[in-house]
């Protein structure tokens, strides 16, 4: 069994998806194997693959139009690469949480990766995070670093000095702003364990996820495992935001979250909804801006419950104890999955 499955979705991406695929292929590390989920595109993508990386170029477009005609509902292909195995999966387009979860259905490997359009890995970068894993049997996902390329070269700016793995903090992660997929690699229990990605979000079911992850283990960060990115992430558009509320609401209501969490995500809520309310506004769509108007006042009171709660038990004599229970509790190592 691979030791990294390597899932790399795809939609009407023929135009990266090769480059995406040589950046895995060019991984130092080998133990690996290579799942795409192309997710209903019509480019050709699956013919430019096979005429590409398959044992047949010549014959690409019929090998495929053969697939298609055989299939019994599922179609795809498989064929080993550069000493590498790759699995090709065609779907009907589900959207690109749905895509993630079917690679990671048929991922036979203990750790699991993404590769997303317009990124690409560093040729350690597999090896750094493999590397830190070994050395934290405790820790359950890691996220490397995002360097931003332009003109195929890094982008100019002071040399990051090579750090000890610590943890991304719930209330950045929470905040949005700090995560990308392609960055990630985790142990496939834990993706499992915690339901993979919400298919019922078309955007934002990766901020999602790691919500619901981040609650219970620690996220580490890697910044020795760099991947590159063309351009600067854009910063999210504010009608997202409607995607994030219904994460953010989906964690609170969760009953997994301790007091100082559900009070940032509380906190999250009302920042969330008052950029949609002022969004909608200004587009005059008042049913939509009443909407989030509600759901801002709702989590408005919930924060002052919140504060309330905390202020009545700072003056509890048994206050100083359970916080240092806390404290020691939170010292301890991640519980396991």
């Amino acid at each position: 069994m691979p030791r990294v499955s390597v899932v790399v979705p795809t939609y009407n991406r023929c135009d990266c998806l090769m480059e995406m695929l040589r950046s895995a292929l060019g991984q130092t590390f080998r133990d690996l194997e290579l799942i795409v989920v192309d997710d209903g595109s019509t480019d050709g993508s699956a013919i430019e693959v096979l005429r590409q990386l398959g044992p047949d170029p010549e014959r690409a477009e019929s090998l495929w139009r053969q697939h298609v005609a055989s299939a019994t509902g599922t179609i795809g292909f498989g064929f080993w690469t550069h000493e590498i195995p790759l699995q090709y999966l065609y779907q009907p387009n589900r959207g690109i949480g749905a895509a993630r979860n079917r690679g990671l259905q048929v991922a036979h490997g203990d750790l699991v990766a993404f590769l997303e359009p317009d990124h690409r890995w560093e040729a350690r970068h597999l090896d750094r995070q493999v590397a830190f894993f070994d050395g934290n049997e405790d820790a359950w996902i890691a996220h490397g670093r995002l360097v931003v390329d332009r003109n195929g070269r890094a982008a100019a700016g002071k040399k990051r000095p090579t750090r000890s793995p610590l943890p991304i903090s719930f209330e950045e992660i929470v905040g949005g702003n700090e995560l990308r997929t392609s960055a990630i690699v985790a142990k496939k229990r834990c993706l499992d364990v915690h339901g993979g990605f919400d298919e019922n979000l078309p955007a934002c079911e990766d901020y999602d996820l790691w919500i619901r992850i981040a609650a219970h283990v620690p996220i580490y960060r890697v910044p020795q495992a760099v991947v590159r990115v063309k351009a600067p992430p854009s910063v999210p558009g504010w009608s997202l935001d409607r995607y994030r509320v219904y994460a953010l609401e989906k964690a609170y209501q969760s009953g997994h979250l301790n007091a100082e969490q559900r009070h940032r995500v509380a906190d999250e809520l009302v920042a969330r909804c008052d950029v949609l309310v002022e969004g909608y506004r200004k587009r005059n769509n008042t049913e939509r801006a009443n909407f989030y108007e509600r759901k801002r006042k709702k989590f408005e009171s919930e924060v002052l419950k919140l504060d309330m709660s905390d202020a009545a038990a700072r003056t509890d004599p048994l206050h100083a104890v359970a916080a240092e229970l806390a404290e020691e509790a939170s010292a301890s190592p991640a519980p396991r999955l």
